[in-house]
């Protein structure tokens, strides 16, 4: 049976995991360890991309990216220009 952490890389390298040895040996060093952090910077179609992705797939990372980041944003931004949304009139405070 697969524990969940299969395929775990642990300071002896990759190996399988099972239920007994993560619930023994490197489960609570993986928890407890750093996020790993890479940012890739350099001149436009200079390969940035196609590196993160290579990366990703690699060390199975999370990958986010600026483009998709800002275009999601303009895209909202659009949306509420076509769509603004519904102003609600303020309170009037009575005095007394």
């Amino acid at each position: 049976m697969k524990g969940p952490f299969y395929k775990l890389i642990s300071k002896e390298g990759p190996r399988e995991d099972d239920f007994y040895t993560c619930g023994t040996k490197d489960l609570i060093k993986t928890v407890n360890a750093e996020t790993m952090k890479v940012l890739i910077t350099g001149k436009p179609r200079s390969g940035k991309t196609t590196l993160a992705k290579a990366i990703e797939k690699r060390l199975n990372l999370a990958r986010i990216s600026t483009d998709v980041w800002i275009q999601n944003l303009f895209k909202k931004i659009k949306d509420r220009e076509e769509n603004p949304p519904e102003e609600e009139p303020e309170p009037v405070l009575e005095e007394g």
